[in-house]
């Protein structure tokens, strides 16, 4: 992250695809969650910010994601186990998992992958590099979605 700056990444509005797409974000530094919301939405992205799995859980008996970015280290239950959940719900599988961590080390990332995330973003990060990645996913998702006959 370029200090919290969107400096460059104002949204022209012309993308319709991208309105649609529903992102939630699991963080317990309100600060990063601000700073991923005023980033998603100038991408044209809805997103709702969640400072804790608690609340991400609760909201998940409500709407589903198209994509979730979950932080490593949290209270009550860590990124790790709360992806390996998500991986368990036959309702919540398929969802893309973007972890991010302020604390890289290579035995993080690996078990990031291995509790099911399908990226991994180290803090400090490009604000480009998370608008790439999350469109990334969703565009494989959307390639790995079944076709209607």
């Amino acid at each position: 992250m370029t200090n919290g700056s969107l400096e460059g990444f104002e949204w022209d509005g012309t993308s319709e695809a991208k309105l649609c797409h529903k992102i939630f974000v699991v963080d317990d530094d309100e600060d990063f969650g601000k700073f991923a919301l005023k980033l998603l939405k100038v991408n044209g992205y809805e997103s709702e910010h969640f400072r804790n799995a608690f609340e991400f859980l609760s909201r998940l008996r409500t709407e589903i994601p198209d994509l979730i970015i979950l932080d490593i280290r949290m209270s009550w239950i860590n990124g790790f186990d709360l992806a390996r959940g998500i991986r368990k719900n036959p309702q919540l599988k398929d969802i893309p998992i973007l972890m991010i961590t302020g604390y890289p080390t290579s035995e993080a990332r690996f078990q990031g992958f291995k509790s099911g995330a399908d990226a991994f973003l180290e803090k400090p990060f490009e604000a480009m590099e998370l608008i790439q990645l999350v469109q990334a996913l969703i565009e494989n998702k959307k390639e790995q979605a079944p076709k209607d006959s």
